[in-house]
């Protein structure tokens, strides 16, 4: 059967500012990969922020030693575990809201039968 993909929470970063709200992973705990799709239009540059402590220090999501970036109207997809809380962080303040849509895939396990 092949993978499900569930809306889930957008992350949003408010006219003005830099950084969106954040996601828990406590909501999204059989999640196997997230999906982000980022708007058409972007003021800076965008990344991905992880939390490993409960939501108190988020460091930038990187992938082979380089931080993994949103571009403008594209998808990307971010694994689950090992963070608590994630949100998204533009390089400058954000000339209009921006909403980021997304969504949480849930691998479904086939039944075995013995």
């Amino acid at each position: 059967m092949p993978a499900q993909a569930y809306k889930m929470q957008d992350f949003v970063i408010p006219n003005g500012t830099a950084v969106s709200n954040n996601i828990s992973s406590d909501r999204y705990r059989f999640a196997d990969r997230f999906l982000i799709g980022a708007p058409s239009a972007l003021t800076g540059t965008i990344t991905i922020e992880i939390s490993i402590d409960g939501g108190t220090t988020y460091h930038t999501l990187q992938s082979a030693g380089s931080d993994i970036t949103l571009g403008a109207g594209d998808i990307t997809v971010v694994l689950a575990g090992g963070w608590d809380n994630m949100r998204i962080a533009s390089s400058g303040n954000e000339g209009a809201e921006r909403t980021f849509e997304a969504k949480f895939v849930e691998e479904s396990t086939p039944l075995i039968h013995g």
